[in-house]
């Protein structure tokens, strides 16, 4: 059987030619950058555009280092650190929420009660207190805080604490409408310097406070 031509087989692919034919007068520059522009567009297939160097938010985005807009999670990426992420936010939402009125109490840690201390007195000892409480007359808290002290002081005891006072003002009779017990003692160490913290919620009386008892004598 006879052959069939050459160039006559069908391969099912259609091609599209165009042929341009330009007739100009032009400098051997612009000749050769006419070439290399007909040979890009002629090419099949071209390189993708170079995109410009992303930002500092764009590549976090990009290498999966940043917060996620799509809400799914890169490759490499564990649950964990979604998990980071929505905490981290929801941190930031309650730092920038003004917080309400029992919000702010509810923070506040209470004073601790104070407690009488059962032997800090004996017999003879509660009636020289109560004597030098009378002898020494004030309606001020921070002063009787002084007095309390310095009794105890000349009497073996060089620190006093919350729970010393209380027992002071129950053995004086002296009024308890006192919210925090602790609150003169700072007052008379951080302001008056009439006290000294000995730490651990322990305070010695100084030579400031005394004067201020001697001054009270009746």
């Amino acid at each position: 059987m006879p052959g069939k031509p050459r160039g006559t087989e069908s391969t099912g692919k259609s091609n599209r030619i165009r042929l341009v034919v330009l007739d100009a007068e032009l400098s051997d520059t612009n000749v050769t950058d006419l070439a290399q522009a007909i040979t890009l567009a002629l090419r099949s297939t071209s390189a993708a555009p170079a995109l410009p160097a992303p930002r500092n938010g764009q590549q976090a985005l990009a290498s999966g280092n940043g917060p996620r807009v799509d809400g799914k999670r890169h490759e490499g990426e564990s649950a964990d650190e979604d998990t980071e992420v929505v905490e981290q936010e929801a941190d930031a939402e309650d730092s920038s929420r003004p917080r309400t009125e029992p919000e702010r109490a509810a923070r506040k840690t209470a004073p601790r009660a104070p407690k009488s201390v059962p032997d800090l007195f004996t017999k003879d000892s509660l009636a020289e207190f109560q004597k030098y409480a009378t002898e020494h007359p004030t309606d001020q808290h921070a002063v009787r805080y002084l007095i309390a002290a310095m009794w105890l002081k000349d009497h073996g005891q060089p620190t006093i604490n919350v729970d010393k006072v209380y027992s002071c003002y129950k053995a004086a009779g002296w009024p308890l409408d006192i919210a925090d017990w602790g609150v003169a003692f700072r007052n008379h160490a951080n302001r008056s310097r009439k006290m000294k913290s000995e730490g651990k919620g322990e305070y010695s009386i100084l030579p400031l406070g005394e004067q201020d008892v001697d001054n009270l004598k009746a």
